[in-house]
């Protein structure tokens, strides 16, 4: 069998015509088709049907006993033909339907016969056939399946987003306290102490009721030390104080102003937190800040800072030799901190680290 083909030269075809026979069915009207390419075709058509510049029909091909059959949309090409035929190019086709086309025009110039099942392979083809993601994961897997894989990706992206908002949360607040934040140096428990020395080189001879922790009255009697000329002297209680330790012990010689018992009033006498910041952030700091305290056994609490000073007192740098004063200027600040609750005398002395938020302390 051979195929008439035409060719032209016009700038506008895109594909070759084809000879081949066919119907073209509109209104259960059937007309022959003159000749027709993948892109569109040509046929005499009765006025009635002309007038409209869209159509929609069907494109019939008989193979033996059986008619194959396309569903098109056709659009009016505007022309002069003398030969009385009109012609339209295919819209809205799909690529199933261009495949059809291919494969019926090269079995006619191969002169090959064409088969039902050739059609039905081209139409299930997987390259060929535009299937919506869901209703493809709905037809492999099941409706349950698809449920399941929605929610993975809902999941996933869940996921995914919680990342980068922790990432930008990490960020911030890596920033925010960079910027913000002040950390201490170092920071330690201290408390307004009363030091007892020793008024002679002697041997200390402490009373039975001095003990750590016991409360005495001012003028009571402590300890007695053995003067080594002879002789004996009193030591009294300067305060109304609680005993804290006693670093002598009983018969042990001491020198004239070593410390004997560490004492803290019992009124007056609460413990602070004495901190060390750099001098970087002696522009951030400033008083009635609040501050928050953390020790060593994790326990936290808040406190006000209530004094800025310099590490070195005036009365040290005018008292100290020349030669004894370091080269080096200091670089930090002491800041004094009273806590919000009373602190138990036990953490005397104890470390602390101390952070103040100078961004919440200037709003």
């Amino acid at each position: 069998m051979t195929a008439q083909v035409i060719h032209e030269a016009e700038n506008s075809r895109q594909h070759a015509r084809y000879q081949i026979p066919a119907r073209l069915v509109i209104d259960h009207k059937a007309y022959p088709i003159a000749n027709w390419s993948v892109s569109g075709l040509a046929v005499k058509l009765p006025p009635e049907v002309t007038k409209s510049a869209l159509l929609k029909g069907r494109l019939v091909f008989n193979f033996g006993d059986i008619d194959t059959v396309i569903d098109i949309e056709l659009e009016n090409v505007p022309g002069n033909r003398p030969d009385g035929l009109f012609g339209y190019r295919f819209i809205h086709i799909k690529r199933t339907q261009v495949a059809m086309l291919h494969h019926v025009i090269n079995a006619y110039i191969s002169g090959d016969l064409i088969h039902t099942g050739d059609m039905i392979e081209i139409v299930r083809r997987d390259a060929f056939t535009s299937v919506d993601k869901d209703k493809k994961v709905a037809e492999m897997s099941g409706e349950r399946n698809q449920v399941v894989f929605r929610l993975r990706q809902i999941l996933g992206s869940l996921a995914i987003l919680a990342l980068l908002l922790s990432l930008v949360a990490f960020i911030s607040y890596t920033l925010y306290n960079r910027l913000y934040v002040l950390k201490s140096v170092a920071a330690s428990v201290n408390g307004e102490v009363v030091i007892v020395k020793s008024p002679r080189a002697s041997y200390f001879d402490a009373l039975p009721a001095m003990k750590k922790g016991a409360s005495v009255k001012r003028g009571d009697l402590l300890a007695n030390v053995h003067l080594i000329n002879g002789g004996t002297a009193n030591i009294e209680s300067p305060c109304d104080c609680t005993i804290l330790d006693v670093h002598v012990p009983y018969k042990q010689f001491v020198d004239e102003g070593a410390p004997l018992i560490t004492m803290i009033p019992q009124k007056g006498g609460d413990l602070f937190i004495e901190a060390k910041f750099s001098f970087e952030d002696v522009e951030q700091l400033s008083l009635n800040q609040r501050a928050e305290i953390k020790f060593v056994n994790g326990n936290m609490i808040a406190g006000t800072v209530k004094k800025i000073y310099s590490s070195e007192t005036v009365e040290f740098k005018h008292s100290t030799p020349l030669k004894n004063i370091a080269s080096t200027p200091v670089s930090y600040v002491n800041v004094l901190i009273i806590p919000d609750t009373k602190l138990p005398l036990e953490l005397l002395n104890s470390v602390a680290t101390v952070s103040i938020d100078s961004f919440k302390s200037n709003d």
